[in-house]
């Protein structure tokens, strides 16, 4: 050994470089090799327990509460007598849990430390769309050799929950070399639906049979409840119950009552009267489990009553906390008779016509008169006015009167007909009405020439002091006198001036 070490301190130095990378290079070739130096199998099955399936498969159906199992196979492959075992052997299991939906997939994955990794997967169809996988706890099993000595001693035990909902990979075993160490973990799952059932019911305050559909009188009390029961096979929390009252009943206040497992079966009063707004709160429910809630509300009088028949439909709501909302609903129909009040008198005069609105002096024309009444009214004459001084009164109680008319001269002519009515034993006239007056133009009346107003000139002439005079006193008695007096003056002035 001494004699080899002597030998590496003289060697050629080309010798040791090659011999020092040679050794950088195959190790980590080894170290590969020894991470993944023992073979692995497994594989993941799924049947319908409830349904009888006894054969592992890759895919399987389920309904409503159907109990599903799966299984996951591993094997270490190596030669019983190697002595290869698998190290920290693991599983990963991928169970959806509470998603909803006709198609899930389970998975799992299976490795060890110095093993390959091995994937699968089955699906499961469910027949509906809101149910889901849930697993179930306290149902997983190994299934495994539990001998040392290359001899079978065949084993179950229970594992914890955590194999199935734990997060990432959960160890199991290292496992043996040879087939009769070959292991499976089976767990189960059941289908669940939220499902919910809810009825209405509803009865006359006194009366003893609860019913969907009912009459009841104007200011009657009624009393509705609405029943809640846990139909689907897992835990409902936070349940809430309302009720879509209509706006016109009045509900009762203080009148809500609960009846479910802890009031011992009995109706007992509810502290809130949140029902018809809201809603209550009436607690959590296991599958199965059920309530009943009761209130009042009040018909509303006669008098705010329309006449005739009126429906109340009402709706109850129930919605565990993270569900949709499910109703239920009843009917109530309310009669109410009223005293028919008597219509108001209808009396009027419709309209007048003319055959002819322009005629010649000496021409007969046609006047026709409409009127109309009803409801204790009835027509006692029409009195035709001709526009020309003569006036005539047809006693008739007929809807339609016609009378003749000559007008004798040329002229424009407003007629009109007055119409007068009997209403209750009274005599009431329709006159005025323009609907009742015509126009008749009678030859080319003559329209007489209206005078012409003389134009005033804008401004007076400038003709001299003399004529502005003139034009100031020239109109009235005073300038007569002035131009008189100015004329005399000029006749004296030329007198003395001749002499």
């Amino acid at each position: 050994m001494k004699n080899f070490v002597n030998y590496l301190s003289y060697a050629p130095r080309k010798f040791f470089v090659a011999l020092l990378t040679l050794s950088l290079v195959a190790m980590p070739l080894v170290g590969v090799l020894a991470a993944e130096d023992v073979t692995i199998e497994g594989s993941l099955g799924v049947a319908n327990q409830t349904a009888g399936e006894t054969r592992w498969e890759e895919a399987t159906s389920a309904s409503f509460d159907d109990e599903v199992i799966f299984q996951v196979y591993y094997h270490n492959r190596e030669v019983c007598d190697t002595g290869l075992v698998a190290d920290n052997l693991a599983v990963n299991i991928d169970l959806p849990q509470m998603v909803s939906g006709t198609n899930q997939v389970v998975s799992a994955t299976i490795k060890g430390d110095n093993t390959n990794t091995v994937n699968d997967s089955v699906a499961v169809t469910l027949d509906r769309a809101d149910a889901a996988l849930q697993f179930m706890p306290g149902t997983v099993v190994w299934k495994h050799n539990n001998a040392t000595d290359g001899t079978e001693n065949i084993v179950t035990e229970s594992l914890a929950d955590s194999v199935v909902t734990g997060e990432g990979f959960q160890v199991i075993e290292n496992v043996q070399p040879c087939a009769r160490y070959d292991a499976t973990i089976t767990f189960k799952a059941r289908v669940i639906v939220p499902a919910v059932e809810v009825t209405k019911y509803v009865r006359v305050l006194g009366e003893s049979e609860w019913v969907r559909v009912n009459t009841a009188q104007p200011g009657d009390t009624l009393e509705y409840a609405i029943g809640y029961k846990n139909a689907g096979n897992t835990n409902q929390n936070q349940v809430i119950i309302r009720d879509s009252l209509p706006p016109t009943l009045d509900y009762v206040e203080g009148s809500t009552m609960l009846k479910n497992a802890s009031t011992s079966g009995q109706y007992e009063a509810f502290d809130s009267d949140e029902i018809v707004d809201d809603g209550i709160i009436i607690g959590n429910y296991t599958p199965g489990s059920n309530a009943f809630v009761m209130f009042q509300a009040v018909v509303p009088a006669a008098a705010e009553l329309e006449c005739g028949v009126t429906e109340y439909r009402n709706v109850g709501v129930v919605q565990p906390q993270g569900m949709n909302e499910f109703f239920n609903t009843t009917s109530t129909t309310v009669e109410n008779e009223c005293e028919e009040q008597p219509e108001e008198p209808n009396y009027v005069c419709e309209a007048l016509s003319v055959s002819d609105a322009t005629i010649k002096a000496g021409e007969t024309v046609t006047f026709t008169a409409n009127a109309q009444a009803d409801n204790g009214a009835t027509i006692k004459n029409y009195t035709f006015v001709y526009g020309d001084g003569e006036t005539e009164t047809v006693t008739s109680n007929q809807g339609e009167v016609t009378r003749e008319h000559t007008y004798a001269e040329d002229n424009v002519y407003f007629a009109s007909v007055d119409v007068a009515f009997d209403v209750d034993g009274e005599e009431v006239s329709d006159t005025g009405n323009e609907d009742c007056r015509v126009k008749v133009t009678v030859g080319t009346p003559e329209t007489p020439e209206e005078p012409e107003t003389p134009e005033t000139p804008k401004e007076l002439p400038n003709t001299g002091p003399g004529e502005v005079a003139m034009a100031a006193f020239g109109t009235g008695a005073l300038g007569q006198g002035v131009r008189v007096w100015l004329s005399s003056r000029r006749k004296l002035s030329s007198l003395l001036l001749n002499k």
